[in-house]
């Protein structure tokens, strides 16, 4: 039964962004619902959290309209390279709007004063479930050919920031696509079940820290929109290649791994890897000790030499000797079979998604087969992925479902 009392927490117990190590207080602003900022964005719903920053459902009262903001801890070290990510994009987009639709650009920005200094806010469209949670709430519908469809716009999204931008987005993962919504009841329904059944939370002093209802969605999958690429703090612009440490560990590339310059090709693989586990459920490379516990590079490079063969000694020789010396000998051979063996790995028999259910998965092992090399100029572009035979006859829409389609046996729920 909904109340409109909210259930508060038990003081002692960590939520949210508090379970997080690293968690101070003070670096986080403490939004209270109902807040407005700027005189003009009322808070409604708490939308999400992250490592730096929390994630706010907000009427903008000027136009008025749903919007997200994204309040940052203070003193947040990518606040810059966000920014200028963001302001190259809406750049970008001015002049060559084609593919614009699958990448998120802030449409306005503000700080508000913290206890440690300034918290920078970026404002954006409000969307709806990320790809972990479509996959979830999907159920049964997640097949092969919606799978297809989130490919496409993926590398849409990679096309147009690689061959528009001329960006490196850096930390490609499947929280950081979202499905944009085809009108704002999902905002509407969360705002109501805010006000009717409100989120619970716990005080602490003046600070309260609030749950919040999961993410926005439909009852309905065929209201859901295509992906959109979110989040450009980690994003690189401006060269060819870089050379310092990027991506989500068990997604990294081999050139980031072996300190070689690393450009767009870095930003394939990672999609690659997030693509086979989103499908799959499951990561093609565990990254790891044996126990799972903590990542271990030397694990991965042995994981990559078992998909892939030893690497080309070109491209090692590009790793500094240093680098390279731990673990290859001069010829290429790998140097620490008792320590860290070459584990039995194969894109196929990792497999279970076609497989599990009989259909034929030679055009998706093929399609990973391109992507899974050494060598950054052997992979191919998002462009050339998208003419891949695997995708043919996949169709570009606003929709993540076409509207005609029966949708039978799921257990879609909302969030």
């Amino acid at each position: 039964m909904s109340t409109s009392v909210p259930t508060i927490l038990d003081a002692s117990e960590r939520i949210e962004e508090e379970t997080f190590r690293w968690y101070t207080p003070t670096r986080f602003y403490p939004v209270k619902l109902r807040d407005v900022f700027q005189s003009r964005y009322e808070v409604l719903s708490k939308l999400g959290y992250g490592s730096c920053s929390t994630a706010w459902l907000c009427r903008d009262l000027r136009k008025p309209k749903y919007v997200a903001v994204k309040v940052c801890i203070s003193n947040y070290p990518s606040v810059e390279r966000e920014r200028a990510a963001y302001e190259h994009i809406r750049k970008i987009i001015s002049s060559q709007p084609v593919g614009a639709d699958v990448v998120r650009t802030s449409i306005d920005e503000f700080e508000l004063s913290g206890a440690e200094g300034p918290h920078h806010c970026f404002v954006f469209e409000p969307l709806t479930l990320d790809l972990v949670h479509t996959r979830e709430v999907l159920g049964d519908l997640f097949d092969e050919s919606v799978f297809k469809v989130i490919t496409v716009h993926v590398l849409r999204a990679l096309d147009f920031l690689h061959t528009k931008a001329r960006m490196v987005h850096g930390d490609i993962r499947a929280e950081n696509f979202f499905l944009r919504g085809t009108d704002d009841a999902p905002c509407r329904s969360l705002e109501a079940m805010e006000r009717e059944d409100p989120s619970p939370r716990k005080v602490d002093g003046d600070r309260v820290i609030y749950t919040n209802h999961r993410q926005i969605g439909y009852t309905d999958p065929r209201k859901y929109g295509v992906p959109v690429l979110c989040d450009f703090g980690e994003a690189y612009f401006g060269k060819e290649t870089y050379e310092v440490e990027i991506q989500p560990f068990h997604y990294r590339a081999p050139e980031v791994i072996l300190a070689i310059p690393w450009g767009v090709s870095a930003d394939i693989w990672n999609v690659g890897l997030m693509l086979w586990e989103l499908f799959q459920r499951q990561p093609l490379m565990t990254a790891s000790d044996t126990d799972g516990s903590r990542p271990n590079v030397l694990n991965h490079l042995a994981e990559m030499i078992a998909l892939m063969g030893l690497p080309p000694t070109t491209f090692l020789h590009r790793s500094p000797a240093d680098v390279r010396g731990e673990v290859f000998d001069e010829d290429g051979q790998w140097l620490l079979h008792k320590s860290n063996p070459i584990p039995r790995l194969s894109l196929d028999q990792s497999e279970i998604a076609l497989k599990g259910v009989g259909r034929d998965n030679t055009g998706f092992l093929r399609f990973m087969q391109r992507i899974l090399q050494w060598e950054p100029e052997k992979r191919p572009t998002a462009a050339e992925l998208l003419k891949d035979p695997w995708l043919a006859g996949v169709k570009v829409s606003s929709r993540l479902f076409p509207q005609e389609r029966a949708l039978v046996h799921t257990h879609v729920e909302r969030t």
